[in-house]
């Protein structure tokens, strides 16, 4: 829900509207228990960043002028044996299939590069995407009544690549399908049972500084 809150606020500052987040649990898992253990940040960050794209293709590709027809954007949450799954539902025109990839690469947009207008000059950590922006300002507008500057809403091409990187590390992943012309179904999973290691590269597990534990003995060493 202050995902939803964060990434609307940021929504209307840009484009002045933002579409409605529904969110819908099927009614077969109702029994399931929908708790996890996951980093809250993170979380949150993922799914800011989920809902902002979301938002701004619904906004573009539909929105002129009459907000009475902006398809709203739909959030589904399933617990499974395994993996705490949430499924994010637009009608923002979809991907084109040649695009699909080249999403997951650091700083490649769809989006146009932002200006100094659409926020603090200079790329720092919080303007490229970063969730603390968002609730900087919604801290002070509750606390002050003011906000500073909104951060870009899209194009520095970090949001989503980082979320998947995220997302792999504590076991679990990102995936989208999408359809040109209509929308995108965005998939994020997590392990619920929190049994699953940190997901270190290949490089990274091969790295002289991996080092194996295992005891190897000097020569001439004899076992009592």
């Amino acid at each position: 829900q202050r995902a939803a809150e964060d990434a609307s606020q940021l929504c209307r500052q840009h484009k002045g509207i933002a579409p409605k987040v529904m969110f819908h649990t099927p009614t077969a898992n109702f029994s399931q228990d929908l708790h996890f253990t996951y980093i809250p940040h993170h979380l949150h960050y993922m799914l800011t960043e989920t809902l902002k794209n979301s938002m701004r293709a619904t906004v573009e590709t539909h929105f002129d002028g009459d907000a009475s027809y902006l398809p709203p954007i739909k959030v589904v949450f399933v617990a499974g044996q395994e993996d705490m799954t949430i499924k994010v539902i637009d009608e923002g025109g979809g991907i084109p299939r040649s695009e699909t990839k080249a999403i997951w690469n650091f700083f490649h947009s769809t989006a146009e590069a932002p200006t100094p207008s659409d926020g603090p000059a200079g790329a720092t950590s919080e303007e490229m995407g970063h969730w603390l922006d968002v609730v900087k300002e919604r801290k002070n507008r509750e606390e002050l009544g003011t906000a500073e500057p909104a951060s870009a809403l899209a194009g520095y091409g970090v949001g989503l690549p980082l979320s998947r990187l995220y997302a792999r590390y504590f076991g679990g992943d990102i995936t989208i399908s999408s359809m040109e012309g209509f929308g995108t179904d965005l998939y994020l999973h997590f392990p619920k049972l929190g049994s699953n290691c940190e997901s270190l590269p290949a490089p990274v597990q091969c790295s002289p500084g991996e080092l194996d534990s295992t005891y190897v003995p000097y020569p001439g060493y004899t076992a009592y």
